[in-house]
């Protein structure tokens, strides 16, 4: 066996590796932006899709189940050949709303919605942790094998610190933080980011081709005398090709399609990190082939395992056993790097992405609301948060492990995160070409969909047989069982959960009442209208803009981004509105730059959308943006649901003529127009020029916001 002290120096080089090459493609970025070598960099970067699972575990699929294990590529394959224009509807949505994460996307889509945002984020936490655990348990099980005596066995009695799982959660955390979140701007392209992941793609596809390479024709003795051996023992050959193709088989290929969508890391790469134009036409072509090449040896390399009794009994390590059973050391180190390679590009960037919607989705909301948004670094607060929920989500993955991952499989366990996210693909597809789609028929799908994969996949993987939870996925599965025929739980969980989804997403939605903001955005997303802007005379100024993105994003990078930023006063909003995305979400980044700039002379639905978004976003936190309410030239007051003034600004008093005594909070709207000489309240959503008595002629606008309240916007027109 290969000396452990070895193999952790060149993993450790080889992960020093990937952060130079990372530093080399920030470097070139500019000189390659646009070019053939950012769209083959996207292409290849597609393949993190192809981790640990297909490296070991599609081996041990194919060993144990056959040939159903290439239905997790044809999804895929399907998905960015003939579903090429879906895609692309997705990539120019997100691009329009400065969508930072999949949770992000489906915020905006739903009117913006800070339930809709949170309870993706979390969904997506919770299913994606088998996932991460399975990447861990696939690196420390492979090296403990090259390392061990007693290959694959269970090294539960370890003490943490040497423990090969939990130094591995450690590594990727150090590095995850490293490559990913260096800055606190998450919709920035990160082509150091893109590249290492491709030269990853590139390593783990010639690891697994040499491998293969090598039990075929040197093992085996070639093709035909593999298939020679086969027709000998017909009981293996039968357990390579594995039962009929049915449903299983439709139930894989739409699950693996839906996940390829869905994953956060997926989405992350490709679609926040799209750059390159035509990079999705080089994808179209390269990544089909790339999983066609990755997939060639897997059936040979599981038969030629099978036949080999000093390969183990477990065929999800016969990529790193059977070249160490023929004595080829070499080989089985460079199938270890090759498996590094690829749990070490999922893990980053999933936990980079998840970090990502747990700050943007969860945290950052409450930051904005407490007396911490009124610091002056709160963009370093934030991209701490999004440390530790790295540490804690690889921590929570490593407990998942240890309990649980050595269970099942590994590919099992992949198709369990599968059908997890598979449940944002209703409402991710059917929010892009149907408007009556609405935010509480998502909700009511999403909670009806996983909790229907939670009793029948996650919780028998958790729970004891005795656990209500369990007891009752079990009569689920039964009766599920009598409507669907004879499949396997699996595919049962992925039919049952989808049409519980769907039903209660279209049913919801029907009965649901749609305001203004649903609909703006919904114009957004299927008819891809761009977002609204303001007039120009509206606009916040560069300076404005400037302060309040180095808040978040630091004064350094704010300096460095604005020396490229637009002339135009309209596109610099939209640049600072995207900037401030990438810290804290777009729903977020969207009210704080416009809440205290509002247009008068836009439609007035439009002008009601942006007012209820802006005037909801005060009224939680008043406080802290008052001080972009004064900087406006315009006056503006907000009252709540019972008309008592709630915020306003100071050329609000001065153009009505208030006095600081009259404005006071919860003072009512029918005393302040007996004081300002003209009635303030009048039918809302309303507009009236008035002649004030210090002889200035007014332009005063009302508009209704959803909860019940209203904003007063006044303007001095006298010239």
């Amino acid at each position: 066996m290969l000396q452990s002290w070895a193999i952790i120096l060149l993993s450790v080089g080889y992960l020093g590796l990937l952060f130079v090459i990372a530093q080399i493609g920030d470097a070139y970025a500019a000189r390659w932006r646009g070019g053939r070598i950012e769209r083959i960099v996207y292409g290849l970067a597609l393949a993190i899709y192809c981790t640990s699972w297909t490296f070991y575990g599609s081996v041990g699929r194919a060993a144990t189940q056959g040939l159903d294990f290439l239905l997790i590529y044809v999804g895929p394959i399907l998905v960015i050949t003939l579903g090429a224009p879906v895609l692309a509807k997705i990539i120019a949505a997100a691009k329009r709303q400065n969508s930072t994460s999949i949770a992000d996307f489906l915020a905006s889509r739903y009117g913006r919605s800070r339930s809709v945002g949170a309870l993706v984020t979390i969904i997506a936490i919770v299913g994606v942790m088998p996932y991460i655990a399975l990447q861990l348990k696939a690196v420390s099980t492979s090296f403990t094998v090259l390392t061990a005596s007693n290959s694959g066995a269970a090294f539960d009695s370890l003490p943490l610190f040497f423990d090969t799982a939990f130094l591995v959660a450690v590594t990727m955390a150090a590095f995850t933080i490293l490559f990913g979140l260096r800055t606190v701007e998450a919709a920035v392209h990160h082509r150091g980011l893109m590249m290492a992941i491709a030269f990853e793609s590139v390593v783990k596809l010639i690891a697994l081709l040499a491998v293969g390479y090598f039990a075929t024709y040197e093992m085996a003795g070639g093709v035909d005398a593999l298939l020679l051996r086969l027709r000998q023992s017909p009981e293996l050959a039968q357990q390579v090709m594995g039962p009929t193709p049915g449903l299983n088989w439709v139930a894989i290929a739409i699950l693996a399609g839906m996940a390829f969508l869905c994953l956060p890391r997926q989405f992350h790469v490709g679609v926040v990190e799209y750059g390159a134009a035509g990079g999705q036409r080089t994808a179209r072509w390269l990544f089909p082939i790339y999983l066609i090449a990755i997939n060639l040896f897997v059936v040979p390399i599981a038969a030629v395992g099978l036949l080999t009794p000093a390969a183990g009994m477990n065929a999800d390590l016969y990529v790193v056993t059977l070249p160490l059973s023929a004595g080829n050391n070499g080989l089985s180190v460079f199938a270890f790097i090759g498996g590094l390679s690829a749990a070490t590009s999922m893990v980053i960037v999933a936990c980079f992405a998840l970090s990502v919607m747990l700050g943007n989705e969860l945290v950052t909301p409450l930051l904005l609301r407490s007396k911490l948004a009124l610091r002056r670094d709160i963009g370093g607060i934030v991209l701490n948060v999004r440390h530790f929920a790295v540490v804690g989500i690889l921590l929570c993955a490593y407990g998942f492990e240890r309990l649980s991952a050595q269970v099942l499989p590994l590919a099992s366990i992949g198709l369990i995160s599968f059908c997890a996210v598979a449940q944002f693909a209703p409402a991710l597809l059917i929010g892009l070409y149907w408007r009556g789609a609405h935010r509480h028929g998502v909700i009511a799908g999403l909670i009806g969909g996983c909790t229907i994969w939670a009793c029948l996949l996650l919780f028998p993987l958790l729970g004891s047989p005795d656990d209500w939870p369990v007891r009752f996925g079990a009569l689920m599965l039964e009766a599920v069982g009598s409507i669907l025929g004879p499949l396997d739980s699996l595919s049962q969980t992925v039919f049952a959960s989808l049409s519980v989804n769907i039903a209660l997403l279209v049913g919801v939605s029907f009965f649901a009442r749609r305001d203004l903001r649903d609909v703006t955005q919904a114009d957004a997303f299927v008819a891809g209208e761009r977002p609204i802007d303001m007039i120009e005379s509206d606009l916040p100024s560069g300076p404005e803009l400037r302060a309040l993105v180095s808040r978040f994003v630091g004064d350094e990078r704010t300096a460095q981004a604005f020396a490229e930023a637009p002339k135009d006063p309209g596109e610099l909003v939209a640049f600072a509105e995207r900037l401030l995305s990438g810290a804290i979400g777009a729903a977020s980044a969207h009210i704080m730059v416009r809440s205290g700039h509002l247009p008068l002379n836009l439609s007035r639905r439009e002008a009601r959308a942006m007012l209820g978004e802006a005037a909801a976003a005060i009224l939680q936190n008043a406080e802290l943006l008052r001080s972009t309410l004064d900087s406006v030239s315009q006056g503006i007051a907000v009252f709540d649901e019972s008309r008592r003034l709630a915020v306003w600004n100071d050329q609000f008093l001065t153009l009505t003529g208030l006095d600081r005594q009259s404005a006071r909070a919860g003072t009512p709207i029918a005393e302040l127009s007996a004081v300002a000489g003209f009635v303030l309240e009048e039918t809302d959503n309303s507009s009236q020029r008035v002649q004030h008595g210090s002889g200035r002629t007014l332009t005063v606008n009302r508009d209704a916001m959803r909860n019940g309240g209203m904003v007063i916007t006044v303007r001095d027109v006298s010239d």
